[in-house]
């Protein structure tokens, strides 16, 4: 799988050390897996809650925290939304984790604030159907994020 907002995983487990390890074993498990459909997700994380608006709630390390991701099972993207304590998921709306965005043009990532753009037109498109003109810019603007998160926001 595809996944994207790595920086988002590490900005937690840098305020939370104690989840590191849990959220980089996700990580690592997710990106090995390929999931089509969401039965595919629950054969693998069985205490899994799908919520709406493809978003899939993972519980950490006993429920302590929470990672809420949207798939797109086409293009075999995993956008990670949310990651918090327990008490942080209370306070949120699992299914309409989102920002506003408006359309740019497919463009290398070379800046933060060019990552920052790129993560906003991914959410925009993020519903778009294969093999139309959006469904192909988020394809791009994917393999675009992983490549510049692959860069500068590798695990530790």
């Amino acid at each position: 799988m595809h996944i994207i907002a790595l920086k988002t995983l590490r900005t937690i487990w840098e305020q939370y050390p104690d989840a590191q390890q849990a959220l980089q074993a996700w990580y690592r498990d997710a990106k090995r897996v390929t999931w089509r459909t969401l039965a595919d997700v629950k054969n693998v994380y069985r205490n899994t809650s799908f919520v709406g608006n493809n978003r899939v709630v993972f519980n950490i390390m006993g429920n302590r925290y929470h990672l809420v991701v949207a798939a797109q099972y086409q293009y075999g993207i995993i956008y990670i939304r949310f990651v918090g304590s327990h008490q942080d998921y209370n306070q949120i709306d699992v299914t309409t984790v989102q920002r506003r965005a408006r359309m740019v043009e497919c463009q290398p990532i070379r800046t933060e604030a060019d990552y920052q753009e790129a993560l906003t037109a991914v959410e925009r498109l993020f519903d778009a159907r294969p093999g139309t003109p959006e469904g192909d810019r988020l394809d791009v603007l994917a393999t675009l994020v992983e490549a510049y998160e692959g860069q500068y926001y590798t695990q530790k």
